[in-house]
């Protein structure tokens, strides 16, 4: 019997205008795409009301698919480009199998419970986590996980004997939320002989309750060779990184079809058990399913899941989850170049570093306008056909006549203050954020808006904003939900970053709010009193963006309403509906927040804009036929400030200006300058633009299945380490060299070893285009002289790019480091001789890769560690998984190094297409970002892919008359911002400088902020980052660093170090 095709009603909620969109269904099942864009099951919009569209399609899926993975998208109604699209992490889950969930909230155990004080959910992993309906694997506490010990197991007991169906095992896939997988294994992605396989899991499907001693494996084993109808063991199928695997049985010994099925079973336990000296069992949640005809309700609570023939599935709001539970923030993303759309981007940017030469230059004799409005319109030629009338004599003859319009298409424009060298505006920002400082505490409190969290003669439950609409019998039910909880002197109320789904009332005492541990002490960020409340909002799974450790100073009592409390008073439906409300809410305020000033373009200001034209265009192969049928036209418009109002008006068209696709170079990039016409006067000034062509990247993992860019929760700040253990050829005066060469597979894996959470590295391409690890763009090559071995004279020393070399000749060449300037040569000489080479006579020191490049797969493991130029192929290949990965892409800037840049090699497509294929096909599923100092490089690095986050490198200046408005932190902020960007990684010396800025720029720029530089390499300066909340701090002498942690930890606990 083949099971009947499953139908599902699927629909979702649209917060926004949708008038020019519609959305979409995009998932795993060839139904809704196969995570194809282009194949995107359109939705059927059924209801518009207060900006706000439900949507809703019905699918029919084949009897093989039973569990789906998807998302929503969004597309332009007309042109169906691919507007936006969810990015919640783990996408959306459902199990479509025909009959009952009888494991769903069935009574289960496991061989041992591993219990971890890491946020953002201290505690047990029970083994209820794995039966609780949770199939979202990507957040690890919410997955169930034993000890790492010999052979665990879990085991759900079923409550009696059923005919099984199948069975869905929801795998972990929490790479990006602990720092080390239970096994501590490398990533299966990689073939080298440091991998060693996943240990086998096997299900076991008995009639009677198997041992939980040491032996349980091979008894079990021992059972099920004996006889199989009372034991059935399967091994469940490894498939790296699949969300699911499935077990599907026949339902009567006749119905076993030509899909893959086992043979029918029964019972009434089902056992996971690794088959493992010393291993770790994790999974996110096992699905029995029976098609028996009667299946008992379980102490009459929804503990059950039926999947019928139509199944109807509310997903609620379009990018958030719909759990009560699940993160309540919306995840949305957009910017992505689909290579299947055979669409480029093209950027144009007005405006100039360069004060001596403005962005528009006028003419001798005109009027100089220094500030101005520009419009950039984009139009599309289309031909067509006219019919004529023509005399000839006496008669008119018809003829047809080619006619060309030109077709209006979609331009988007933004802003910002990109050019300012004195920071006036971040300087204002830090004035006002310096007067409120310990003033304001209550982005700290993650409660509601509209709470009245200030004392008051109301009872403080009805402060509460979502308690203020709720009727009084209700209200009389939450105040009987209340809990008392009393905490000692220093006792922890809520963990710096931990989610508590709780809101609490402070009773009697005092409440002391801190910023995040570090060995050297905590700040102290503010306090409360009595009567105050608190984490109102994560009651509903909202967490602050600057969170705190709430801790009991003295003896404190509070009154709390937890989740499971407010679920039980009011019920789900009435929880959901003020969810909603919030999310609604939340939304409203978000979109009244969105740009909508007049874009401009001054001494300080910049416009940008961006269109989509075919990648034929801008590609440079010559293959577009006719290069006149696009053509952009910028309006100049006078522009002036309202004296009363203060808001910028746009006034007189002072002229046009042309662009054509001809006038973009094949680089990529290109400055030009083209004249500005006016109608009655001709040529009247210059405009400078500087065009960005951006082209998709094609590579078969470049998709929107797998798209959590933007998450990043808040944690304590990560410990990163520089090029990996650190610089080993200059160094901070007062500090040591890296005893193990920096960015060297070695390093890395040291560093991570010990204890850097992260390790930032450098990577550029050879002549070859091998990506290789390196950082500095020049080597010193060593040339050859045929009277070097008789005269016993040294080798000529030639400086050569990185770029010039094919890898083959890096590694079979004689190569050293360029001496930086302020170095002390000879010193820096003997420390590289010393700790990374053998002395030959008078020879320079050799590299130590040797062999031809067709055996690189077998070359010893050693090799690969202590390579001068490692592959970034190595890395991946090599570099244990729990590492996470700083990929800093090395480009030549167009400042100092504008020759460089001009070279064909660093075409900036090309070049970043090479890196990102390299990191496609072996990275598997690491926690990886990307940064970079050039800012076109990070605009490409995120429209060319969708997974990995982007931060923007900087050198963070807030000193006056910066030499280049691009070294500021202004230029930063507003860079990320503009072009979202995950974030910014800055030198430190501004926020050691002024720590307060800290929290400014966090607050500001509202996503990740992490350091490099000098001062990082000092103890002192990393703990007084980490105190101020910095997320990552990226650390030379890492080993140094963590060792000095442990021994001011041991001395405040008064233990011996």
């Amino acid at each position: 019997m083949i099971s009947p095709e499953a139908e599902v009603e699927f629909a979702v909620r649209l917060i926004g205008d949708a008038r020019e969109h519609m959305v979409c269904l995009l998932g795993s099942a060839a139904e809704i795409g196969a995570w194809v864009a282009e194949k995107a099951v359109p939705m059927e919009l059924v209801e518009r009301q207060d900006n706000e569209s439900k949507w809703r399609a019905t699918i029919e899926f084949s009897p093989a698919t039973n569990t789906l993975e998807y998302k929503y998208v969004v597309k332009d109604e007309r042109t169906r480009e691919l507007v936006s699209w969810e990015g919640l992490p783990g996408n959306r889950t459902l199990t479509i199998a025909p009959g009952t969930n009888v494991a769903l909230g069935a009574s289960s155990s496991q061989s041992s419970t591993y219990t971890t004080p890491r946020v953002p959910t201290p505690g047990p992993r029970d083994a209820k986590l794995g039966n609780n309906g949770n199939t979202n694997g990507f957040e690890e506490w919410r997955c169930c996980r034993t000890n790492k010990e010999s052979n665990p197991w879990w085991e759900v007991d079923l409550g009696q004997e059923y005919a099984i169906s199948s069975i869905h095992l929801w795998n972990a896939m929490t790479y990006h939320e602990q720092a080390r997988r239970p096994e501590g294994r490398p990533p299966l992605t990689s073939k080298a002989s440091t991998s060693s396989p996943e240990p086998p899991l096997w299900v076991f499907i008995s009639k009677e309750q198997l041992g939980c001693e040491n032996a349980s494996y091979n008894e079990a084993q021992d059972k099920a060779t004996a006889d199989s109808s009372s034991v059935r063991a399967i091994q469940v199928p490894s498939l790296y990184d699949s969300r699911v695997r499935s077990l599907n049985f026949a339902v009567n010994a006749s119905s076993v079809s030509g899909a893959p099925a086992f043979s029918s079973v029964k019972g009434r336990y089902v056992r996971l058990q690794c088959a493992g000296a010393s291993c770790a069992l994790q999974f996110a949640e096992l699905e029995v399913f029976t098609q028996d005809a009667e299946v008992p309700v379980v102490n009459s609570k929804e503990t059950q899941q039926t999947s019928t023939l139509c199944h109807t599935q509310d997903d609620g709001f379009f990018g958030v989850a719909k759990a009560l539970d699940s993160d309540m923030r919306e995840y949305v993303e957009t910017g992505w170049l689909n290579p299947a759309a055979n669409e480029a981007e093209l950027q144009v940017w007005i405006g100039s570093f360069d004060s001596t030469t403005p962005a528009i230059q006028w003419l001798s004799g005109e009027q100089k306008h220094s500030r101005v409005a520009i419009e950039m319109r984009h139009e599309k030629q289309k031909k067509g056909t006219n019919e004529a009338k023509l005399q000839d004599g006496n008669s008119q003859v018809k003829e047809m006549q080619p006619v060309s319009t030109w077709e209006p298409l979609p331009v988007e424009s933004k802003s910002a203050a990109l050019l300012d060298k004195e920071s006036t505006e971040m300087n204002q920002l830090l004035e006002t954020h310096q007067q409120l400082a310990g003033a304001d505490i209550s982005a700290y409190l993650n409660n509601a808006t509209s709470s009245t969290a200030a004392p008051s003669n109301l009872s403080w439950v009805l402060r509460l904003a979502f308690a203020q609409s709720l009727e009084a019998s209700n209200v009389e039910i939450l105040g009987n939900a209340i809990a008392t909880r009393k905490y000692k002197n220093g006792d922890s109320i809520i963990q710096y970053a931990e989610q508590k789904r709780s809101v609490f009332y402070i009773e009697s005492g005092r409440v002391e709010l801190l910023g995040p541990a570090s060995s050297t002490g905590t700040n102290v960020v503010g306090s409360l009193d009595k009567d105050s409340f608190f984490n109102e909002m994560g009651l509903f799974s909202c967490w602050s963006r600057q969170p705190a450790l709430f801790k009991a100073k003295g003896d404190v009592t509070c009154q709390v309403i937890e989740l499971e409390a407010l679920l039980k008073a009011l019920g789900k439906t009435k929880v959901a509906s003020i969810r909603d409300d919030y999310i609604r809410s939340r939304r409203k305020a978000a979109s009244l927040r969105k740009d909508r000033k007049l874009h401009y373009t001054d001494d300080t200001h910049a416009q940008v804009f961006r269109v989509k034209i075919p990648v034929a265009t801008v590609d440079g192969s010559g293959n577009y036929t006719d290069g006149l049928s696009h053509r952009w036209t910028f309006d100049v418009y006078d522009c002036q400030k309202d004296a009363k109002s203060g808001a910028f008006a746009r006034n007189e068209l002072l002229g046009s200006a042309y662009l054509l696709p001809s006038q973009i170079g094949k680089q990529g990039e290109a400055d030009l300058a083209v004249p500005i016409l006016s109608s009655n006067k001709g040529i009247v000034g210059q405009l400078s633009l500087s065009c960005l062509a951006l082209t998709p990247f094609v590579h078969p993992k470049n998709n929107i299945a797998n798209v959590w860019r933007s998450y990043w929760r808040e944690r304590p700040p990560l410990t990163i380490g520089h090029r990996g253990m650190g610089r080993s050829y200059y160094q901070v005066e007062g500090h040591r060299l890296a005893l193990t060469r920096e960015n060297t597979l070695a390093s890395l894996i040291m560093a991570g070893r010990s204890g850097a959470e992260f390790v930032e590295f450098d990577v550029q391409l050879t002549k070859d285009r091998v990506p290789v690890i390196y950082h500095d763009f020049m080597v010193n090559v060593g040339l050859e002289d045929k009277s070097a071995e008789s005269h016993g004279t040294r080798h000529e020393k030639y400086e050569i790019g990185i770029h010039d070399m094919t890898f083959r000749q890096l590694t079979q060449s004689y190569t050293t480091p360029v001496p930086h300037e302020g170095t002390k040569t000879q010193l820096l000489q003997n420390r590289v001789k010393k700790h990374w080479a053998r002395l030959q006579g008078d020879k320079q020191v050799p590299s130590p890769r040797r062999g031809r490049l067709a055996s690189d797969d077998n070359t010893n493991e050693e090799h690969h560690l202590v390579d001068f130029f490692p592959r970034l192929e190595d890395l991946l290949k090599h570099v244990p998984a729990e590492v996470g990965l700083n990929i800093e892409v090395k480009f030549p800037d167009d400042f100092f190094r504008p020759g460089m840049r001009s070279l064909s090699c660093f075409a900036i497509n090309a070049y970043v297409d090479r890196l990102l294929q390299c990191v496609f096909d072996f990275a598997g599923s690491r926690r990886i970002f990307f940064s970079c100092f050039d800012p076109n490089v990070c605009i490409v690095l995120r429209a060319k892919q969708a997974k990995y986050p982007v931060l923007f490198l900087t050198y963070g200046s807030m000193a006056p008359h910066a030499s280049d408005a691009r070294m500021t932190l202004q230029f930063a902020t507003n860079f990320a911002k503009m072009e979202k960007l995950q974030g910014i990684v800055s030198n430190s010396n501004s926020f050691l400088e002024t720590p307060e800025l800290a929290s400014l720029v966090k607050r500001y720029l509202g996503t990740v902020l992490i350091t490099w530089g000098d001062q990082n390499t000092k103890h002192e300066m990393v703990q007084l980052q980490k105190r101020h909340a910095i997320d990552g701090v990226i650390s030379d002498n890492v080993i140094d660093l963590i060792k000095q942690d442990k021994r001011l930890l041991a001395q405040t606990k008064g233990e011996r170090p």
